[in-house]
């Protein structure tokens, strides 16, 4: 008898495939965090991570230029040398196509790559190159370093550490809705336009996602110590019980704390969808999720960028959403997970 891949999900497959193996040698990180962790040859941490990107799954050409799907691939892959608090070096890029591809084609897309690792000072080194049937599929390798003192895993968070975030959230989920509803009308209303420029940030938040190297630069200037860190690709309740699971605690999280921009809260009451539950559930923001002990709170307000929506706890059970009306909810991951194929209230990601 087979088990289907959905019984399991995306995270309990890792957790699967990591019992497999022996547990690495002392001083060095493998499966289970954002990268991988080993010693350089100058003292310094070296920093691995791999992102792959499939068409249908990840990304639709029906609105994904070529141009910002390459972006797309270098900024979501160098994000999770982000969140381990480190500087980007070098990125690698395999890449599988179909004959439907052009040379032109195949030329937009590096155009973005291109700006992408001039934006973030990073080297492309090399890759791989094969055909497929049909569709296409892109694999990034990110490459950082930084000291082994800063390098933040996902497993330290401790009681009574505050719970931060960078930027705004829930954009890109409301951005690809839009993208999505717009890809509807023109294919049922012969000859009609888009209607996309009150959307623009939205959009640019899917479409051009920014890897929060600013963040870790800043963090660093403002000496804040970092106990716990994760990007927000799958949603904020997903990464942030990654966080909790690994660091054997609970959390309170407080829906009026939580960061929305305008737009974001319009649009989402336009959709019928609960901002709050954009922001949680909704993924691809691409921001920084971390935890930072109390005592460096007047730290962390020094940073414009940066908000407090709640605090850990002791009880690894306790993980609860205090709502802006004074209720409470169990706080659930209902954000992406390839192999369930679920989203907060979309079947795409």
């Amino acid at each position: 008898m087979t088990t289907p891949l959905s019984q399991l999900g995306e995270f309990g497959l890792i957790d699967r495939l990591r019992r497999r193996f022996d547990t690495p040698p002392e001083g060095i990180v493998g499966i289970g965090d954002d990268a991988a962790v080993f010693p350089g040859p100058d003292g310094r941490g070296e920093v691995v991570t791999t992102d792959m990107f499939v068409e249908g799954i990840h990304y639709d050409f029906a609105y994904v230029p070529l141009h910002l799907l390459g972006w797309k691939v270098v900024s979501a892959t160098l994000s999770d040398v982000a969140a381990m608090r480190a500087q980007p070096k070098f990125f690698f890029l395999s890449m599988a196509l179909s004959n439907r591809f052009t040379v032109e084609g195949v030329d937009a897309v590096y155009d973005g790559i291109a700006a992408a690792c001039q934006y973030y000072d990073t080297h492309l080194l090399g890759g791989d190159t094969t055909t497929i049937r049909s569709g296409s599929v892109f694999h990034g390798v990110g490459i950082g370093e930084e000291l082994p003192a800063r390098i933040t895993y996902r497993k330290g968070a401790r009681p009574g550490d505050l719970i931060c975030v960078s930027g705004n959230l829930g954009a890109a989920f409301l951005g690809l809705h839009v993208l999505e509803r717009e890809k509807e009308v023109l294919r049922d209303t012969h000859g009609a336009a888009p209607h996309l420029d009150k959307y623009r940030y939205l959009l640019e938040r899917y479409l051009r996602p920014v890897a929060r190297f600013d963040i870790v630069r800043t963090l660093n200037e403002e000496t804040v110590t970092t106990t716990a860190m994760i990007d927000i690709s799958d949603g904020l309740s997903s990464d942030l019980l990654h966080i909790l699971h690994q660091s054997q605690v609970g959390c309170d999280i407080y829906e009026d704390r939580l960061p929305i921009d305008p737009l974001t809260f319009k649009t989402a009451l336009e959709f019928n969808l609960s901002p709050a539950t954009c922001v949680l559930h909704g993924g691809e923001d691409y921001e920084l999720l971390f935890t930072v002990p109390a005592e460096q709170e007047s730290r962390v307000n020094r940073i414009p960028d940066i908000s407090v929506i709640g605090r850990i706890v002791a009880d690894p059970a306790h993980r609860i959403f205090h709502t802006t009306g004074g209720g409470k909810a169990a706080l659930t991951a209902q954000g992406w997970d390839s192999f369930l194929k679920k989203q907060a209230a979309s079947d795409t990601e």
